[in-house]
């Protein structure tokens, strides 16, 4: 596998990271299927960050890959308790979560590190702990 799926220890977060090698064109059927048996097993407000700053793509495959996608995906995109980040600083990818967020209806957000994306998602879930308490 050119990518690697982590929950994080005690945090309803997971993290996937993408290798050089990962190939939008044929391996996001598999992605999807991989990350989505590893989200049903959490309950609650989950954020699934993908790290792609490492991702090398071309336009036809982002073009394959969000086929697959758009294919695969519930076409009223990611269930409220989830929500989507993206590492990367590739245009291409850029592109790719905004077409999501256009033909989801999801808010896929895009940050330029991980640490900034992992400060996002912990902020968030502390604000909405302490709006429930």
């Amino acid at each position: 596998m050119s990518y690697l799926i982590e929950q994080m220890a005690g945090e309803p977060i997971v993290i996937v990271t993408f290798e050089e090698g990962f190939d939008a064109g044929t391996q996001t059927g598999d992605l999807i299927r991989d990350v989505t048996e590893t989200l049903a097993h959490t309950s609650g407000p989950i954020f699934t960050i993908f790290e792609a700053s490492k991702v090398k793509i071309t336009f036809s495959k982002l073009a394959a890959g969000m086929a697959d996608a758009t294919r695969l995906l519930p076409s009223r995109g990611l269930p409220p308790r989830i929500q989507g980040l993206v590492v990367c600083r590739d245009d291409l990818i850029r592109l790719g979560a905004r077409a999501i967020n256009h033909s989801q209806g999801s808010e896929v957000l895009v940050f330029d590190t991980l640490d900034e994306a992992l400060s996002y998602a912990r902020l968030s879930l502390r604000s909405a702990r302490h709006r429930s308490a």
